[in-house]
């Protein structure tokens, strides 16, 4: 006798179900054009930008408990936040950082000896940073 495995889910009601979740969820109505959801086979990879380190851990709980997920990938998922940071961490002294999206906004005064492209190449280096605007 041989035992019947349940279905799986068609990826696209996963799909849905997940878009579900991120229209309902107010701080991640805002992210959504950013989002690139794939899934296949009941895996599931998420890539792009969300503002907060806190949407980012919603998104992963809760896409983990749909019916039909098998893994979630969250690697080239990044939260504005965290990228903020980490910019803090390289930046001098009068430089602002603010990330939107990929992008990095660089504004303030730079110190003597520090030019804006080699500071623009060192934050760029930075996981999620795409792009770095001086002003």
């Amino acid at each position: 006798m041989t035992q019947a495995t349940p279905a799986s889910r068609p990826d696209l009601d996963i799909q849905d179900d997940i878009q579900n979740i991120i229209v309902h969820y107010p701080p991640l109505q805002a992210d959504r054009h950013q989002l690139d959801v794939d899934v296949r086979d009941g895996e599931v990879f998420i890539s792009g930008h969300v503002r907060s380190i806190i949407s980012r851990r919603y998104l992963l709980e809760r896409v983990a408990s749909v019916p039909g997920v098998r893994s979630v990938n969250l690697d080239r998922l990044y939260a504005e936040e965290t990228i903020r940071l980490e910019v803090g961490r390289l930046i001098p002294t009068g430089v602002i950082a603010n990330p939107y999206y990929g992008a990095l906004i660089l504004t303030g005064a730079l110190p003597q000896g520090v030019t804006a492209e080699s500071l623009a190449q060192q934050v760029g280096q930075i996981p999620g940073v795409e792009q770095v605007l001086t002003k």
